[in-house]
């Protein structure tokens, strides 16, 4: 019978390298896709994005002998920052564990029981990899960095907790305009009509700056808040049609004054009734994959040569590259994480 050894695992860590390598972005590039997500490579150190910010009101009646200001300041700027932090992956094994692997072909090819080459080996080392990049991916939105506690939740900064910053720097405020409260969608409450939550939806929308409302804009919300938008609306109508999700989001539209408004309801965006308002790609992922090293690693670090420990290292964090009210609008409330990465 096939058994996988510590020789044969390290061999095939190298050999796959270019593939495994690959599937942590192809993951993140997959979800940035759908989520209309920046990927940005940072080699080293800090990348830092300077955002202006022109004053107006500038304009003024002339008349002979008039005071002058001695001073004014034209142009500000608001730095945004994207510094990926070292993140790692820990798997320690025993290869007995699959000495009962029993395969006698791989897609149609035998397998070589002198040489010990066993298929188990690529799968576990594609697991391993796949398993890292999920827990990247729906950890995206919802991370924050502790190394104090080794989790997923706990491995880099999120844009939740960006955004947490943001307004508690009072960058983010309702003065400012880009913070508008919405409540909670699909409460049902204990007495008393449930709200309307389709009109809930329309009215935070309308509350957005004409210049976003003009654009071409994303509306991060998760299935809690659309199902609750389109339940509400299904039962404004329902004695005249059963109307669909697409035909509830066209209405939307024509409501909230957006034409060109997108939803974007992907499960890493989370649960709850976070909305997030933005012009497409003002959300980074910053990452810093590109080093000589092997993605994988396969070592003996014990007396026992059956144990073995596999190692995957990279770095991550999130970017907001601009708050302001023309280009970006978020509400009161915080998703949690849709935690559906690996199989069990």
């Amino acid at each position: 019978m096939a058994t996988i050894n510590l020789e044969g695992l390290t061999s095939a860590a190298k050999r796959y390298d270019p593939v495994l390598r690959m599937l942590p972005f192809n993951t993140l590039n997959d979800m940035a896709l759908r989520m209309r997500l920046n990927i940005i490579d940072v080699p080293s150190g800090e990348h830092i994005l300077k955002n202006m910010r022109r004053d107006a009101g500038i304009l003024a009646p002339y008349s002979v002998g008039l005071t002058l200001d001695q001073q004014k300041e034209m142009i500000k700027f608001m730095e945004a920052s994207l510094k990926p932090e070292i993140v790692f992956a820990h798997v320690p094994d025993n290869v007995t564990n699959y000495e009962e692997m029993d395969v006698l072909s791989s897609q149609g090819n035998p397998v070589d029981n002198k040489s010990k080459k066993h298929p188990i080996e690529a799968t576990l080392l594609a697991a391993i990899v796949k398993s890292f990049s999920e827990d990247v991916a729906f950890n995206i939105f919802h991370a924050q960095r502790d190394t104090a506690v080794l989790t997923p939740a706990t491995a880099f900064n999120g844009v939740n907790y960006k955004l947490s910053l943001l307004k508690t720097t009072s960058q983010i405020t309702v003065d400012n305009k880009n913070l508008v409260a919405s409540g909670k969608f699909g409460v049902v409450p204990a007495e008393g009509e449930p709200r309307d939550d389709y009109q809930a939806l329309v009215d935070w929308l309308r509350q957005a700056s004409w210049y976003l409302r003009r654009k071409e804009v994303l509306l991060y919300a998760s299935e809690t808040v659309m199902n609750a938008v389109r339940a509400s609306y299904k039962e404004r109508v329902k004695a005249h049609e059963d109307p669909t999700l697409e035909q509830t989001v066209k209405l939307l539209r024509d409501d909230a004054n957006m034409p060109r408004l997108q939803i974007i309801s992907e499960p890493e965006y989370g649960i709850g009734s976070q909305l997030m308002l933005v012009i497409p790609g003002l959300i980074d992922i910053g990452t810093r994959d590109k080093n000589d090293k092997q993605f994988v690693q396969v070592r003996n670090v014990k007396d026992d040569p059956n144990e073995v420990q596999f190692w995957v290292q990279s770095a991550y964090d999130t970017r907001i590259r601009d708050i302001h009210p023309k280009v970006f609008m978020v509400n009161e409330e915080i998703n949690t994480v849709n935690d559906l990465s690996g199989d069990y």
